[in-house]
């Protein structure tokens, strides 16, 4: 605070001299100091509720962490996967007895290079990946408002548009966009025979997604038949509706994009802070890539239809100025009359046969997996219920064993009674 106010006597903004300025002055540090104080102490309490990260013990598992509870002065253990946290050290698994000697160092040595190999490259590039992520959304969220204060495309047009970009997964919007423009290099892909052999490849990739559903709907069917459980049909509740929605929004199942992460971000990074609290960011979750891949793949049937309707060629009195992103993409038209019209971005879509085949393969992916789940709860219930007669009949086996080795204590009793009076034989009275 000193330095703070020796640099505005310095710079002419307060006069030592002046009672009002000084006054002024002590009145700013006091409400900055009743706004810090509260602040601190609620740090302060979340750090205290949180714990304080400790030096890390080597012989930990990746997933458990150790901590510092300041409330009860006492280390407790977290796990990153289940979300769990224990007072007790956690149970390590136990490594194996004696190492596997069929492989040979040399073999090692290369498994080692390749899988560090793998993970450089990995990390390389996840690092421009994660950038265009970010990137992306905002790119094309001012692209859309520089697009709209230019009318360069209005109406409902613009706002197709707009549903289309939501709606994708990244980065295929921005690839829309770059496609779009009307380049003379870029124009044969979109029309050409590369965009109907990109079309029947993904066609083809589709239909091939099928494949593993059908097959585990028949095992399961299969399962269900060896069972004799009477056939099975598909109840259209709210999980059923909301899976159709995901299955037709590609967007909703993409999980690398920022925005749709979880809440609560499992990642977090540390930074320095002076209440040890942890500064969480949203990271994107590798691990979820797989998954994230089919939606990239049923999604990516509308890129080629969206980037013709953009490169649309409209004719126009006087076009007006551009802006940098307008010339870049290269869209230009009229303020109103000579708008891109939305039939135009509808017959694109509905013209391109690789849409109706994904449209065709996301619902019957749907459907399968409904009809599956459907064998599989009743699968689900007839286990329980053998298992249950099976527990009867067990207890109905012990109760009977039971009862007959009594009835068999009984039946020696008695011949040993009898056998004691016959040689004791007749007594008089």
């Amino acid at each position: 605070m000193t330095w703070f106010l020796i640099q505005l006597c310095i710079a002419g903004k307060i006069d030592p001299t002046n009672r009002e300025d000084m006054s002024a002055f002590i009145f700013l540090l006091a409400i900055i100091a009743c706004f810090a104080v509260p602040v601190y102490q609620i740090l302060g309490i979340e750090a205290e509720l949180r714990g304080q990260f400790e030096p890390r013990r080597p012989e930990l598992p990746p997933e458990w962490h150790n901590l510092y509870y300041p409330r009860e002065k006492l280390p407790f253990y977290y796990n990153s996967v289940t979300k769990a946290s224990q007072w007790e050290y956690p149970d390590l698994p136990t490594p194996p007895d004696e190492p596997d000697v069929s492989v040979t160092s040399d073999e090692l040595v290369g498994s080692y290079l390749a899988d560090g190999t793998g993970q450089l490259f990995s990390a390389l590039l996840k690092l421009p990946v994660t950038l265009l992520l970010y990137y992306a959304p905002l790119f094309e969220l001012q692209w859309l408002i520089q697009l709209y204060k230019d009318h360069t495309i209005g109406g409902w047009s613009f706002w197709l548009l707009a549903s289309a970009v939501a709606a994708l997964p990244q980065p295929l919007p921005l690839l829309i966009l770059a496609l779009g423009g009307s380049q003379p290099a870029i124009t044969p892909f979109l029309d050409g025979p590369v965009a109907v052999g990109w079309e029947a490849f993904l066609s083809l990739a589709l239909l091939g997604s099928l494949a593993s559903e059908v097959q585990s709907l028949i095992q399961t069917l299969d399962e269900a038949a060896r069972a004799r459980l009477p056939p099975r049909k598909m109840t259209a509740d709210s999980s059923f509706l909301t899976n159709l929605v995901c299955a037709l929004c590609p967007g909703l199942g993409w999980k690398l994009h920022p925005f749709a992460l979880t809440l609560n971000f499992e990642r977090i990074v540390i930074v320095p802070f002076l209440c040890k609290v942890p500064l969480r960011v949203p990271v994107p979750r590798w691990e979820l890539l797989p998954g994230s891949l089919v939606a990239l793949l049923f999604a990516s049937p509308l890129v080629l239809p969206l980037a013709r309707a953009l490169s649309t060629p409209i004719e126009v009195a006087q076009a007006p100025e551009r802006s940098a992103y307008m010339k870049f993409f290269n869209v230009v038209s009229k303020a109103t009359e000579g708008a891109l019209e939305p039939g135009v971005f509808i017959e694109a879509v509905i013209s391109s046969p690789a849409v109706w085949v994904g449209v065709f393969v996301s619902v019957a992916t749907v459907l399968i997996r409904k009809q599956k789940e459907a064998y599989e709860s009743a699968l689900m219930e007839w286990e329980s219920e053998r298992e249950k007669a099976a527990g009867e009949n067990l207890g109905k086996e012990e109760k009977a064993d039971q009862s007959n080795s009594l009835l068999l204590l009984e039946d020696i009793e008695e011949r040993w009674k009898d056998d004691f009076d016959k040689r004791l034989g007749p007594q008089d009275d």
